[in-house]
């Protein structure tokens, strides 16, 4: 699925013909590459057009090419990244993999640029790399040596991209190009010639250097003869990722699928794609200088300006200084298997300031991770090395310092903010001591009546509530989009396709207020209960395609360092989970296509073959795609004796301390049968019912995003949930999720609805 949470269409316009797209069949998909009037965007990178030449290659080159496999897209991002940058790339990966050459023509071909491809076979000479002389006759018969630029120096002359491939095997030519790789790097206009002094070209502003090679050895099953680790020196000159040896068994299958006319998908989540960077933006990393969107008045700032820049300064030092300490052994502990010396140098740095200038657009977390994934972590081949950089990173992530009220400073202009803050005869601080102040004496004196008391508390209350939904709904939005759940309907609004093929737009915050007041009052006590945490489910999506993008975020957190264990308190410093990255989550196989076929249904009154529960379909039918919750922000369920009481409700523990009365006699644990009885029966839970799988899911990527954590860590500080607000009346079975820290991943899975454990509990919800 793609980010918008659609399938993909062959293209059917824009700037390629209808016949040609046809042409290249699956090369060209949006919204993965995206070709505009003058740029073409890989993944989210922007790349301006060049100005065409002789040397661009025709669309009649790419007919047998095809490209079904993530690994593609992600190859063009790294490359299209380093063409935006301006810094010449090395790719080192097995031969075939992601067709390494074919996929850089293509990508000049999309770009209007020239390709000119060097070998650095054992036959190449350095003439045809940099130029010679050759003999030719004039019109009277004499012989004489006319200088000819190789094709290294012709690309840089007339632009376009020179590939360099099977780059390591031939080190003489290496120490030719070196001084040419020096000299756009330092920004020259004009490059001499190394083999003949008096002959110099002008650098074309298109031109861009990307290399490619095998790895030296034996790697990935194969040995490659001829191929040696490159000089640290020169190695140190280029922008390095290192790509698989081989595909795996999954690529190839998927690619082979692909060939023969099936329907491949994509899956990529949005976390894959680099964020733009705004047309006429002008940059000067290197002079510190640099303009973007975050200063409204677009005055020139200097890097050191942007919120957590300096912090990352010293963390980047820091970082640096272990990856490349020799006495500290971790470069030795590191980069085991590669023959490659692995280099972190100054012009390295230089590249991640220059990433980091080019692409924040406020998050300077985010931009730093993805400035090291694209610069220094794409150098390790070794998913353990990979993941303990990524652990250093989470370490230094800068914390904003926390300001007594955002909202009210966001509220008031900077001149009256200022004002209250000291130059004022009374400062914010004080303002606020004064009001609290008031309020502590109000609800003190004895002379104010009780229900004047109590009417304030609810109007205080309420004002909170509104408050905080405003964010939670802004928050929550984003969630679903950067979790590829949202998509752009025919409406123009944003929303989900149903199983029922009908779209559904996200409910709006109007609407939102307006189902908040038809139940007034039962919001009103939840709310006073604890039941303040928003959550949008868009129920109406498959809930296949929901387990998907939940499996997706928890593999991207992973893959960034970021997947860590629920904590008791807030306090806790975190801690980190390992990742069965080959299956980070296992579903039972009941749930696929459960919820299209109506084997699993919703809202059951009991669990039994009288469950009296609707299938999805009824319930778009009468309810529409989305489902607004209220529920506790609870990621670990009680266990028993951990219950708390709020507004005269006990939360319900994995012991059933508040529902004993419904408990079969003799027993001393709840079944999922009784927890649901006693939501139905119970007064102090009126209103609230059990979660779907749906909304677990949704909450549990909620959460994830909010705060790195999994939910339901049985194991650690949590409980297995049950989903009681489901049920598969074919197998008697009731839905239940948990964090599996044995096997490493999360788990979607069933019980039977009489199963008892004083590890398992329900997170109830009250839906609006």
């Amino acid at each position: 699925m793609n980010p918008e949470g659609r399938k993909f269409e062959e293209p059917t316009g824009g700037e390629i013909p209808v016949e040609e797209a046809q042409d290249i069949k699956a090369i060209h998909k949006e919204p993965y590459i995206i070709e505009k009037e003058n740029s073409v965007s890989f993944l989210g990178v922007e790349v301006p057009k060049a100005s065409g030449g002789r040397l661009v290659p025709g669309i009649e080159e790419f007919k047998e090419e095809y490209t079904f496999i993530e690994g593609h897209y992600q190859f063009m991002r790294e490359a299209a990244t380093a063409l935006l940058l301006n810094k010449p790339i090395l790719f080192e990966g097995g031969t075939g993999v992601y067709n390494k050459t074919t996929t850089i023509a293509y990508i000049c071909k999309l770009l209007s640029m020239n390709y000119c491809k060097v070998n650095f076979g054992r036959e190449t000479a350095v003439e045809d790399v940099m130029g010679g002389k050759e003999p030719e006759t004039d019109e009277h018969g004499h012989e004489k040596f006319e200088w000819y630029n190789g094709r290294l120096m012709d690309a840089i002359e007339h632009g376009g991209i020179a590939f360099l491939d099977e780059y390591n095997r031939q080190s003489r030519l290496h120490e030719i190009v070196n001084p040419v790789i020096d000299a756009i790097l330092n920004g020259r206009k004009e490059i001499v010639n190394p083999l003949n002094k008096s002959k110099t070209v002008k650098v074309h502003p298109d031109f861009r250097l990307i290399a490619a090679q095998n790895p030296p050895g034996f790697e990935g099953g194969h040995t490659y003869e001829g191929r040696n680790p490159l000089p640290t020196e020169t190695f140190g000159r280029w922008v390095f990722k290192k790509l698989p040896p081989e595909y795996t068994s999954e690529e190839r299958n998927k690619r082979l699928a692909g060939m023969i006319g099936e329907n491949v998908e994509i899956n990529l989540p949005a976390s894959e794609f680099r964020m733009n960077v705004p047309s006429g933006e002008e940059l000067s990393p290197k002079s510190g200088e640099y303009k973007t969107p975050e200063f409204a008045r677009g005055e020139v700032r200097t890097l050191a300006g942007v919120p957590g820049m300096i912090n990352w300064r010293r963390e980047m030092v820091s970082i640096f200084e272990v990856l490349q300490s020799k006495s500290s052994g971790a470069k030795k502990e590191m980069a085991k298997g590669q023959k490659q010396e692995l280099s972190i140098n100054p012009r390295l740095e230089n590249t991640i300031l220059e990433y980091i200038a080019r692409f924040y657009k406020g998050d300077i977390n985010e931009t730093v991770n993805n400035a090291f994934e694209t610069c220094v972590v794409g150098m390790y081949s070794s998913e353990a090395d990979r993941k303990k950089i990524r652990e250093m990173l989470n370490q230094a992530a800068w914390k904003p310092p926390v300001t007594e009220s955002k909202r009210k400073g966001l509220e008031r202009g900077p001149k009256e903010e200022e004002s209250l803050k000291g130059e004022g005869p009374e400062t914010l601080q004080e303002v606020r001591k004064r009001a609290e102040k008031a309020r502590e004496s109000l609800f003190k004196n004895p002379k104010v009546p009780d229900e004047i008391k109590e009417r304030l508390k609810l109007v205080e209350s309420s004002a909170e509530l509104e408050s905080s939904l405003q964010e939670q709904y802004e928050r929550q939005v984003e969630v679903l989009e950067k979790a590829g759940l949202l998509r752009k309907l025919e409406s123009g609004q944003l929303g989900i396709e149903g199983i029922d093929g009908k779209e559904y737009a996200i409910p709006t915050q109007a609407e939102i207020v307006e189902r908040i007041e038809a139940k007034k009052e039962l919001v009103e006590r939840k709310q006073e209960q604890g039941f303040t945490k928003l959550l949008l489910v868009p129920f109406g999506m498959k809930l296949d395609d929901l387990i998907e993008a939940y499996k997706q975020r928890i593999l991207d957190h992973s893959q960034r360092g970021k997947l860590f264990a629920t904590k008791k308190d807030s306090g806790d410093p975190p801690t980190p989970l390992e990742l069965n990255e080959s299956q980070p989550l296992w579903k039972w196989d009941g749930y696929n296509n459960a919820d299209a076929t109506g084997e699993l249904v919703y809202n059951p009154k009991e669990f039994s073959k009288n469950h009296k529960g609707k299938t999805k379909q009824e319930i778009l039918e009468k309810q529409g795609g989305w489902q607004v919750l209220l529920i506790e922000d609870m990621s670990n369920i009680p266990r028993e004796g951990g219950a708390k009481t709020k507004g005269g409700r006990t939360q319900i523990d994995t012991g059933g301390s508040s529902i004993k009365k419904y408990i079969k006699r003799g027993e001393n644990i709840p079944s999922p049968a009784e927890y649901l009885k006693a939501l139905n029966k119970e007064p102090a839970y009126n209103g609230e019912s059990g979660m779907t799988p749906e909304e677990h899911i949704i909450y549990a990527i909620t959460h994830l995003k909010e705060t790195d954590e999994v939910v339901d860590d049985w194991q650690g500080n949590g409980s297995i949930s049950y989903q009681i607000g489901a049920y598969f009346p074919s197998s008697g079975s009731a839905p239940h999720a948990y964090w599996d820290r044995g096997n490493r991943r999360a788990s979607i899975v069933r019980n039977d609805p009489d199963y008892r454990n004083d590890y398992c509990g329900v997170r109830p919800a009250v839906r609006l």
